[in-house]
């Protein structure tokens, strides 16, 4: 099943990689500046990512959302919990 996996893995990039070379080239002057844009885009991304990064400290807060959820349940149901 892993042999599989990766063989699955593997088709996908190259058909990702013929549909983009079918859709993407022929929007651009060339390869070369199709290349040249995706980095202009991946640099500006990245640049966003570690901006938006700085606005939060990125702690995990599911479990105390989930905390104050649950005790809210509790007390809208008057302590009592579903079985």
């Amino acid at each position: 099943m892993f042999v599989f996996s990766l063989e699955m893995k593997n088709h996908n990039e190259v058909q990702h990689a013929q549909i983009g070379r079918k859709w993407l080239v022929p929007e651009f002057k060339n390869m070369e500046d199709l290349k040249q844009q995706a980095e202009s885009v991946m640099k500006r991304n990245l640049e966003e990512k570690a901006r938006l990064s700085e606005q939060s400290d990125q702690k995990d807060w599911w479990p105390e959302f989930l905390a104050e959820i649950r005790a809210g349940r509790e007390r809208t149901r008057g302590g009592v919990t579903a079985s």
